[in-house]
């Protein structure tokens, strides 16, 4: 039988914090992505909205589900580079997608971009 790991303590960004907004347009959509910052500069909170509200309320209720699990695990100790090494270079060929596959890998090409580590 194996043994719990333990999780270090989830780090939630304070109320008031910085964050970087970004607009994007892809395939013909426009999209808001903000990254809530911690103190040191780091991201630990992402959230990725449609701008204009072009979106149904399928895609409205992924990317919120994507951007909050993205989030714990940048709260959790996770690094960018592991999520981005996940969700960057992914086939954009997939069809039904309420998130297409090519805004998820330019969200995170932008974010090891502006957060090396």
């Amino acid at each position: 039988m194996s043994s719990l790991t333990t999780l270090p303590e989830r780090k939630t960004l304070p109320d008031v914090h910085r964050s970087i907004n970004h607009t994007f347009d892809m395939n013909g959509r426009g999209w808001h992505l903000i990254v809530g910052l911690y103190e040191n500069g780091r991201p630990g909170r992402i959230s990725l909205k449609s701008a204009y509200g072009e979106a149904d309320q399928r895609e409205l209720d992924l990317m919120e589900q994507f951007s909050e699990a993205a989030s714990i695990l940048l709260q959790q100790g996770i690094p960018l580079s592991e999520l981005t090494a996940s969700f960057k270079s992914k086939e954009a060929s997939m069809t039904g997608e309420p998130i297409p596959p090519d805004v998820l890998d330019y969200v995170f090409r932008y974010l090891e971009k502006r957060f090396p580590d």
